[in-house]
């Protein structure tokens, strides 16, 4: 019995100092992968649209056109509607931060790259605990995609 102790102390004293180092990794993960969803769909806005999403000029102060890109990419026009759209999935609502304590995904100009905490810029929060899907996103009558950008 005091063998089997030992050895689960030992076990223990072993593992305990790697699991601090799961949880940033895991997170870094979720954020890459949040990152090439968006991607991907600015991708497939993009072969409908001829490119226009890539007109958007990257500020990186507040994250206005991170979201203004999301909702053109949610947006499927009632009256004309399009193949594949919607491009992403309408119940995805981030928030916008410029806090370098959270991971981002950032607009560039082109598409979305990830800026991870201690890194500058505005742009779409990386929730982790799942608050950044809800309700689905209503667009009020005449909206435009990427109107004001």
């Amino acid at each position: 019995m005091l063998v089997a102790i030992a050895v689960v102390g030992i076990l223990a004293a072993v593992a305990l100092p790697s699991l601090g180092r799961v949880v940033p990794g895991s997170k870094a993960a979720i954020a890459r992968e949040v990152v090439e969803t968006l991607n991907t769909a600015v991708n497939k806005y993009s072969q409908i649209h001829g490119g226009e999403i890539r007109r958007v000029a990257a500020n990186g102060a507040s994250g206005a056109e991170e979201l203004a890109i999301v909702r053109a990419m949610q947006w499927d026009s009632p009256t004309d509607p399009e193949p594949g759209a919607p491009y992403m999935r309408t119940d995805y609502n981030p928030a916008t931060a410029t806090s370098t304590s959270e991971y981002r995904a950032v607009w560039n100009g082109v598409f979305f790259e990830l800026k991870g905490p201690g890194e500058a810029g505005g742009g779409l929060v990386v929730d982790f605990d799942g608050s950044d899907v809800g309700r689905a996103v209503t667009f009020p009558a005449g909206f435009v995609p990427l109107s004001g950008f």
